[in-house]
């Protein structure tokens, strides 16, 4: 090859390179090796907007890391998967007093399900409810 023709196939051979690089390294199982194994939830837009990226500069390598993220779960934010409920399954505690303390309905609770829990909790919700009906139509549970 004359040196103009090997300075171009090096220039493209690199530019390759580098652009197959950039969109595998924006997949978010390599950013994020701690979220592989989620089932679900919220997608981390950071890492969609990477993954979209590779697709445009390169369709099978952006491909590949959209597959990639899906397929280990690293494409979710963390803490947000979605728990299947069971309306069976579920344990409905009446209580005494509507206005009892936080220490006393955390009491309650442990005691009649036998799990410890924690009102700290970012994903805790709670809500004011009347009959086990409202609860199931609140969480839609059949």
């Amino acid at each position: 090859m004359t040196g103009s023709k090997a300075f171009k196939f090096e220039s493209i051979a690199l530019g390759l390179i580098f652009f197959l690089t950039i969109s595998l390294a924006g997949c978010g199982t390599l950013i994020y090796p701690e979220r592989r194994g989620q089932s679900g939830g919220r997608i981390d837009p950071a890492i969609a907007i990477l993954d979209g990226v590779g697709l445009l500069v390169f369709l099978i390598p952006g491909m590949i890391a959209f597959a990639v993220d899906f397929a280990t779960g690293a494409i979710y934010l963390p803490g947000s998967s979605h728990a299947a409920l069971d309306g069976d399954k579920m344990t409905i505690i009446e209580l005494p007093d509507s206005d009892m303390s936080p220490e006393a309905l955390r009491e309650i609770i442990e005691e009649r399900t036998g799990y410890p829990i924690s009102f700290h909790h970012p994903q805790l919700e709670a809500y004011r409810v009347e009959n086990a009906e409202d609860i199931r139509v609140r969480l839609g549970v059949n």
